[in-house]
């Protein structure tokens, strides 16, 4: 280990010696650019043939490290490693970028073992380093660059608060500037260290104010959202939704008492400044402030004047959780005229369809059960709907007992085999009804009473249902 240290120390004093008694990012940057001179160097360096052999025995070796559980035996393997791999790093910086992503592990895996902080807090500089080379040499990606944020949260958060909680902040605008992905695809691991840096920022750093918090609380929860409704690891997503709320409870952001309070003084003195009303709006947003009586006029005054579809749609559901199914539905049908992605779409189609299954209106939720998986075929759930809608007819089309009211149940039935067929997620909750409503289809005796029909007959119901179905009996 001893040769190894002046290895890594001697590579450090690339850099000038003053560089050392710079600040964190200062002193890694002179690091990197110690190294990123190399980056226009031809691609295997001035000798490729001494760089392909020494690539090829140091990958052989750092493989090796990698498949051991014990520090102690991955770093003898990374100590083997490491000169044929610093050859690579210094002299063909841009021949591969597996050099890189070597680099990190081993500089992670040093840091990790050595018990002398000078000599620890030297690993983790290099460490940080690579990802400046490497960036500089392959170019700025916004998977690159989360990945350069999680690493200086993780090692070097403290004391550099505003240059880390930059660096979140602009691996957003890189995932929703980048040609192919969005902020909302953004890694749900991200979104918890993202609200810390930005409540140290706030309270550490004192370099942003309490509404960037409440900001940052805003978007992280839209991607949350966003990725739960689709189906997108729901579980990781809200988890960290959850843990970003457990943060801003711990560090007193969500007072409601402090909260409401703020908010509709804010709200008050400046009751048509748009600014000041959505300021507003998301404090009492962030702190669940539904039931103020301020938040619902300060919610739509935002929607007139910024219509968006993930606000028509918060706006939808607040309506439904009040009964207001009218509302409720128009504001998820705005939510649709401007959504972009189809999976949101036809889910959005499908609430609609529960709202009018709320009010009442069975024909209009099955028209839009309908629309919503013809929007995303292979999906299963319009279909446990549909079937739900039938089941729950009886009263709609018979007296609630007997025949008109039984034979209800094979639409259902139906429509449950359908969903389980066309999709396997929806199986257990599809059988789970037909398994609950078996019992209450007609009886052979009721079917012997009709002589005009028999077992496996056609048969159409009327009613709003309308449809031709398979005649079958509970016993």
């Amino acid at each position: 280990m001893k040769t190894i240290k002046h290895l890594i120390l001697s590579m450090l004093t690339l850099t000038s010696l003053h560089a050392f008694a710079q600040d964190d990012p200062a002193r890694v940057q002179a690091i990197a650019d110690a190294i990123t001179v190399n980056c226009g160097v031809p691609h295997w360096g001035p000798d490729s043939l001494e760089a392909i052999q020494n690539y090829s025995l140091y990958r052989e070796f750092k493989k090796q490290g990698d498949n051991q559980d014990d520090l102690a035996t991955k770093i003898k393997y990374y100590n083997d490693a490491y000169v044929g791999w610093k050859y690579i790093y210094i002299n063909a910086t841009s021949a591969r970028e597996t050099p890189h992503f070597d680099g990190v592990d081993i500089y992670k895996a040093y840091a990790e073992a050595a018990t002398d902080e000078a000599v620890k807090g030297a690993y983790i500089d290099s460490m940080l380093a690579v990802y400046d080379v490497r960036l500089h040499c392959f170019g700025e990606t916004a998977d690159l660059t989360m990945r350069k944020a999680f690493a200086w949260y993780s090692k070097r958060n403290k004391g550099n608060e505003e240059y880390v909680f930059n660096l979140f902040n602009h691996t957003v605008d890189l995932f929703e500037s980048e040609e192919g992905t969005s902020k909302l695809k953004i890694n749900a691991a991200f979104l918890a260290p993202w609200m810390i840096m930005a409540i140290k920022a706030h309270k550490t750093a004192k370099v942003i104010d309490e509404e960037v918090v409440f900001d940052i609380f805003d978007a992280i929860n839209v991607i949350a959202d966003h990725n739960m409704a689709n189906g997108n690891s729901a579980g990781k997503y809200k988890g960290a939704a959850d843990k970003c709320f457990e943060y801003m409870e711990k560090y007193d952001y969500l007072n409601p008492e402090t909260i409401g309070a703020l908010a509709e003084k804010k709200y008050l003195a400046s009751p048509d400044d748009m600014a000041a009303q959505v300021k507003v709006y998301k404090m009492l947003k962030a702190a669940k402030l539904y039931d103020h009586p301020i938040f619902f006029e300060v919610a739509e005054k935002v929607y007139l004047q910024q219509p968006s579809a993930a606000l028509a749609t918060f706006l939808a559901k607040r309506a439904s959780s009040n009964k207001q199914y009218s509302a409720a539905i128009q504001y998820m049908q705005e939510a649709n005229e401007t959504e972009t992605d189809e999976n949101t779409k036809a889910q959005n189609l499908l609430t609609i369809a529960q709202f009018y299954q709320a009010k009442g209106d069975y024909s209009s939720a099955r028209s839009y059960a309908n629309k919503a998986a013809n929007k995303r075929p292979g999906w299963g759930e319009p279909f446990i709907l549909i079937g739900r809608l039938y089941a729950s007819s009886g009263s709609k089309c018979g007296s609630g007992t007997g025949w008109d009211s039984q034979v209800v149940v094979w639409a259902a039935i139906d429509m449950w085999s359908k969903a389980k067929n066309i999709d396997p997620s929806v199986t257990d909750e599809a059988q789970k009804l037909i398994n609950k409503y078996y019992q209450y289809m007609p009886s052979k005796s009721d079917v012997f009473l009709r002589p005009e029909i028999s077992v496996g007959s056609s048969f159409s119901i009327g009613c709003w249902i309308g449809v031709t179905t398979t005649v079958r009996t509970a016993d």
